[in-house]
């Protein structure tokens, strides 16, 4: 009782915590749509849904896109935000990033731009790597000038947070093929379409692009956003970012919105047993169960185990036939049964001589009537003369010797009336 009460407070002690425990979104600085912590991007994900946008969210690599058919939907924007923050140089990409995730391979890059070229409309939202193929650079501005910098928006939004990165062109898209994925700077080597037009959709004070509209050659359409934190839980609650953002995407009419996840560090999912095995591993919740789990194990192995020589049983077999009959007759002995023994007697005759051997309990009175219709039945003296003799010891009483008559009277009747196909030996 002292171990299971232990158990029980110990379960409700991390069930406690685990609720009052702070959640690990809240740590997360990823700005994925999966996490709900003030660095994720959740919220922006809930609006579009909110305001008849279908959100998918795509969990494996860009391999493919360009040829996917449901993908390249005049209607369908397929967003990449930046895996952390602060924008990371392209050469990063095969190393991975913070956060679990990794930044898009040049593979996937080159994949990106000739998805756009099929008319694909792309939303890149902070430092993914995949601006510098249509010749934009995301700049983080020094921590001074970023203290005085207003950022002013043609789309009328009033309370916006101040900008912490630029977007600045380095010059057309990287045309040439080559070995090497990207250059010495981190430039990926891809085609991208020629650039049509370029409409500023946020700038800072001091004149500096924020977000750009772009479209290209093809009809491809794409919205560059150097500052990520506008897509954050934090500042679509705490500001005005969400109505400037929002605004942009749905100024395009979309009808879904598809999100990479995979580079967020959101790959396909796995099995149910996986996901338990995960939270029974990393939750407090998961580690009470577990101890309890090993504790009701250890304490079932060392009770399946006895020590010391082995138990004295008392053996207990089965009696043969004969022995119930003896105890039968020992029975009826001692309970002055004689009447009973010899009406038990008349009963065993009567079912073999039936023809399926299974008859119900009959009544002293069903025996003389059925002895009467056997003495009609019989052919020979002996029989008839046998059968009146059991009649005549059922009705009468008597000691030991007037069963041990009944038997014999029995067997005499047996022997005369028996079927003469039974007991043939083959």
């Amino acid at each position: 009782m002292l171990l299971v009460a232990f158990g029980i407070a110990l379960v409700l002690a991390a069930l406690a915590g685990v609720r009052s425990a702070p959640s690990e979104d809240l740590f997360d600085v990823r700005r994925s749509t999966q996490l709900t912590g003030p660095d994720g991007a959740k919220g922006f994900a809930d609006a579009l849904e909110a305001l008849g946008v279908r959100v998918e969210r795509r969990r494996r690599a860009l391999f493919g896109i360009a040829a996917d058919t449901v993908a390249v939907d005049p209607n369908a924007w397929f967003a990449l935000l930046s895996l952390i923050p602060q924008p990371l140089d392209f050469s990063r990409a095969a190393r991975g990033a913070g956060g679990g995730g990794a930044l898009p391979s040049p593979v996937e890059a080159r994949e990106l731009m000739r998805y756009v070229a099929r008319g694909g409309a792309l939303l890149l939202v902070g430092g993914t790597g995949i601006e510098r193929c249509l010749g934009v650079r995301v700049d983080r501005l020094p921590r001074g000038e970023r203290d005085v910098v207003e950022v002013s928006s043609p789309s009328g939004a009033e309370e916006l947070p101040a900008a912490r990165y630029v977007l600045r062109r380095i010059g057309g898209a990287v045309q040439e093929r080559g070995a090497a994925d990207s250059d010495e700077f981190g430039t990926p080597r891809c085609e991208a379409p020629e650039i049509v037009s370029t409409r500023l959709l946020l700038r800072a004070a001091n004149g500096r692009a924020v977000a750009w509209k772009m479209r290209l050659e093809g009809g491809g359409r794409v919205i560059l956003v150097a500052d990520s934190r506008y897509f954050s839980n934090q500042f679509l609650r705490e500001t005005d970012a969400g109505l400037a953002v929002l605004r942009w995407l749905l100024d395009e009419g979309p009808t879904r919105v598809i999100v990479d996840e995979y580079h967020q560090g959101f790959g396909k999912g796995g099995s149910i047993f996986g996901a338990a095995w995960y939270w029974a591993r990393t939750r407090p919740g998961g580690w009470a169960i577990l101890q309890l789990a090993f504790a009701g194990l250890l304490a079932l192995a060392v009770s399946a185990v006895r020590f010391g020589p082995a138990l004295r049983v008392v053996e207990r077999r089965r009696r043969s036939p004969l022995e119930h009959l003896d105890a039968l007759a020992v029975g009826l002995e001692r309970a002055e049964g004689r009447d009973t023994a010899v009406q038990l007697i008349t009963m065993g005759l009567r079912r073999r001589l039936s023809r399926t051997g299974h008859l119900r309990r009959a009544s002293g009175r069903d025996l003389k009537q059925w002895l009467e219709s056997l003495a009609l039945a019989a052919r020979s003296n002996d029989a008839r003369a046998a059968v009146k003799r059991l009649g005549w010891l059922l009705r009468e009483r008597g000691g030991d010797e007037h069963v041990l008559n009944a038997a014999r009277s029995v067997e005499d009747v047996w022997e005369a009336l028996r079927p003469a196909h039974r007991y043939k030996r083959s």
